[in-house]
């Protein structure tokens, strides 16, 4: 795991015709060094660096021009693992 970014779940995307997906704006992109259509990890946290939630692979989709800036991610309607309002941890394992 390569230093994972903190967001907030906002609510879910219907209109997105992506499977599995998860929105981040380009600062977020950067810094994760992926672009979109690249495969990101998320989960839940960690303690003492060991993982308490399964981690989760998602496609990365450009941000909502409302969330840019904010540390929220938004997930596409078949992800089911988070809910609206959860923090969660978002990497790579390049």
């Amino acid at each position: 795991m390569f230093d994972p970014i903190s967001f907030i779940v906002g609510l879910p995307i219907k209109e997105s015709k992506e499977k599995r997906g998860i929105t981040l704006d380009s600062d977020a992109m950067a810094l994760l060094n992926v672009k979109e259509g690249d495969v990101v990890y998320a989960t839940k946290g960690e303690r003492f660096g060991i993982l308490y939630s399964p981690e989760i692979e998602l496609k990365v989709i450009r941000a909502l021009p409302q969330d840019i800036g904010k540390k929220i991610v938004r997930l596409t309607s078949d992800v089911e693992d988070f809910r609206p309002g959860d923090s969660i941890l978002v990497y790579t394992k390049g």
